[in-house]
């Protein structure tokens, strides 16, 4: 059975509200579709209600979490609509760099080879709990690039 770590808030692709969900065996990513990226074509109008339609996918996103049948990755990797479940097996590292203008920015790299980036801001989350988190579930694969 899988013991949950943390919660982490993130910014997913287009600046559009993303949750980690970190467990002792796997991390579930949780986020707006990419179907509310089409409004960003209309200009500020467009791009105005995509920021509207991720946060309220948010918010309907959270209430399935909440609302699913045990606190395992699992679990609610199968109750959210859209959620990603990571194995940590399948997590070659992890490594939270400085970004512009205070963000940071968090690059998990897969056995595959294929890397993934997520951002957000000390306001959004604490880089000392994204440390904290991240360094428990999967030990000496995620660096903190950000106290070097």
């Amino acid at each position: 059975m899988s013991n949950r770590i943390g919660t982490l808030h993130m910014t997913g692709e287009s600046g559009s509200p993303l949750d980690l969900h970190v467990f002792d065996d796997a991390i579930v990513a949780i986020g707006a579709s990419k179907a509310h990226r089409a409004g960003y074509a209309f200009g500020a109008i467009g791009g105005m209600t995509s920021v509207l339609t991720a946060n309220a996918q948010a918010k309907k996103r959270h209430a399935q979490v909440t609302s699913a049948e045990s606190d395992t990755a699992q679990a609610i990797a199968a109750a959210v609509d859209g959620a990603t479940l990571f194995p940590l097996g399948e997590i070659a590292g992890a490594r939270m760099e400085k970004a512009i203008l205070g963000t940071r920015k968090l690059i998990f790299t897969f056995t595959n080879g294929r890397p993934r980036t997520i951002k957000f801001g000390p306001k959004q989350q604490s880089p000392d709990e994204v440390a904290r988190v991240l360094g428990t579930a999967l030990g000496g694969r995620f660096v903190d690039a950000t106290r070097a």
